[in-house]
C-alpha cells in the first residue's frame, strides 16, 4: 500500500506548490507512468514531487494521503540531488496530477536566474506487459587489489538497478553476494530480480587482482661507508614499477627497477624502502633495516694539514675555476687522492666558502650520484664571504667525488679546504 510523502509529512506552515493535470488511456490494466523531475534550485533550496489521482482543483495541500499515488522518494532534489524518476500505477481511462512542492517554504524556491526545474511524464503502458519491460543492469565491477600476502578480498559493488517494473516493490538478489570473499582472480556474478510472474537477470565478472610481494632482500649487515651493496625484491610482472628511498645511505644504481646498488653512510643502520605497484595498480610498500657490521668497528679519524682542494678563483680546470653558475648548475670536485685523502677514505672532514657573490643565493655540497640535496650548505647575500664546515661521506657514485650545486641569478666563486679524513 502507498504511504504519503516522508519529506512532505514533516514539512509545516504554507507550501508553494504546481500542479500538472493528466489523464491516462483507457486499457485493460492499470497503467504504468514515469515522472522525471529536472531541477536546479540553488544551494539549500529543494523541491518534491509526488502523484495523486483524481483532479488537481481537488488537491489539498494539508491532506497529503488523499488520493496519493507514489512520490519521488529522495531529499535534496534540485540541490543535492539533479534529477529523479519515479514510477505510479494509475488505472485506465482516469484524471491524475502531478504536484511539485517546496519544503517548509510559502515561496517559490526553485527561481530566479539559472534555477528551474522541468516535468516530464512518460510511458502509460499496460502493466500487464511488466514481464516483457522488466530490466536487471548490472553495475560495472569495482577494481579491487587482495591484500599483500592473502588470495582473496571482501569486495563491496553497487546492486544492480532495476528498470520496467512501474514502482513494484523490487530488491534483486545477486550470487556471490555483495560484501563476500572473492578469490584472486575472475568470479562470475549473477544477479536476479522478480515482479510477481516477471523476471529479469544479469551478470558480470568481478576481477580481484593480486597484490605484489614487496619482500626486501638484502644483506644482514654493512660496515660504515662501504659501497657496491645490493637490494632486490621479487619481480612483479610487466609494468610494474618500483620506487626506492633510503636513509643513511645512497642509491647507486637500478632506481626504478625490482634490484639496486646503494652504499652506506657514516653513522647508523641503513634503511631501506619500496613501493611497488603492479601493472593492474595493486601496490605494496614495504622496509628493511640494514645494521652496520658492529665487527668492523669504529671509522678511524685522520688528520691532515689544512689543504685547499677548490678554489674557483684559480685558472679554470678540475679543482679551479670557472666559478660557479646559477640556476641549479653543478660542478664534480673528485677530491680522493687529493692533498693526502687516500682513494679508500670514507669521508672528509673540510670547510668550504662562497667569496665575491654577485647575488644572494646558496650552494648545495653533497657526494656525487646521490641525486639533488634541498638543504642548503651555505646560504650567502651578494658581496658577503661566508664559510661553513662539516663532515661528507665519500660514497657516491662514482666514490671519492662530491658534487657543488648553486642557485642563484648570477656567479659565485667556492673554496673546500680539508683538515682530515674517516677510514
Amino acid at each position: 500500500m502507498a504511504t504519503c510523502p516522508g519529506p512532505l509529512q514533516t514539512a509545516t506552515g504554507s507550501r508553494f506548490f504546481n500542479t500538472y493535470q493528466l489523464h491516462t488511456p483507457p486499457a485493460t490494466a492499470p497503467v504504468c507512468v514515469d515522472v522525471t523531475i529536472n531541477a536546479h534550485c540553488g544551494s539549500g533550496n529543494e523541491i518534491f514531487s509526488a502523484a495523486y489521482s483524481g483532479l488537481a482543483t481537488g488537491y489539498d495541500k494539508t491532506q497529503l494521503c488523499g488520493g496519493y499515488l507514489g512520490d519521488a522518494g529522495v531529499t535534496g532534489l534540485g540541490d543535492t540531488v539533479p534529477n529523479v524518476t519515479y514510477s505510479v500505477q494509475v488505472p485506465s481511462d482516469q484524471d491524475f496530477f502531478v504536484v511539485v512542492d517546496t519544503i517548509n517554504s510559502s515561496t517559490e524556491t526553485c527561481s530566479g536566474i539559472g534555477n528551474g526545474y522541468s516535468v516530464t511524464v512518460s510511458g502509460y503502458y499496460d502493466t500487464s506487459t511488466i514481464a516483457s519491460r522488466l530490466a536487471l543492469t548490472c553495475p560495472s565491477p569495482p577494481a579491487v587489489c587482495a591484500p599483500a600476502g592473502t588470495q582473496s578480498a571482501n569486495v563491496s559493488y553497487p546492486p544492480p538497478m532495476v528498470s520496467g517494473n512501474c514502482g513494484a516493490s523490487a530488491t534483486p538478489s545477486c550470487a556471490p553476494s555483495s560484501g563476500s570473499a572473492f578469490a584472486v582472480g575472475s568470479t562470475p556474478v549473477n544477479c536476479s530480480v522478480s515482479v510477481g510472474p516477471a523476471n529479469a537477470s544479469c551478470s558480470f565478472t568481478q576481477v580481484v587482482n593480486p597484490s605484489p610481494d614487496a619482500t626486501i632482500s638484502a644483506p644482514a649487515s654493512v660496515k660504515a661507508s662501504s659501497a657496491g651493496h645490493v637490494a632486490s625484491v621479487p619481480e612483479a610482472g610487466a609494468g610494474a614499477t618500483y620506487s626506492w628511498s633510503i636513509a643513511n645511505g645512497t642509491i647507486t644504481g637500478g632506481q626504478g627497477t625490482r634490484q639496486i646498488t646503494f652504499s652506506a653512510g657514516i653513522a647508523a643502520p641503513v634503511t631501506l624502502a619500496v613501493k611497488v605497484q603492479s601493472a593492474a595498480g595493486c601496490a605494496t610498500s614495504a622496509s628493511a633495516v640494514v645494521p652496520f657490521d658492529a665487527s668492523a668497528g669504529p671509522l678511524g679519524f685522520y688528520t691532515l694539514v689544512p689543504c685547499r682542494i677548490v678554489d674557483t678563483r684559480r685558472a679554470s680546470g678540475t679543482f679551479g675555476g670557472p666559478s660557479l653558475q646559477g640556476g641549479g648548475a653543478q660542478r664534480v670536485f673528485p677530491i680522493a687522492g687529493q692533498c693526502g685523502i687516500p682513494a679508500d677514505a670514507k669521508a672528509v672532514a673540510l670547510n668550504f666558502t662562497v667569496v665575491g657573490a654577485t647575488a644572494a643565493g646558496d650552494v648545495r655540497l653533497f657526494p656525487t650520484g646521490i641525486g639533488t640535496l634541498n638543504l642548503a650548505a651555505i646560504d650567502f647575500r651578494a658581496g658577503v664571504v661566508r664559510a661553513n664546515n662539516g663532515v661528507l661521506s665519500l660514497a657516491g657514485n662514482p666514490a671519492g667525488s662530491l658534487t657543488a650545486e648553486s642557485d642563484l641569478n648570477g656567479t659565485t666563486d667556492f673554496l673546500i679546504d680539508v683538515n682530515g679524513y674517516f677510514k
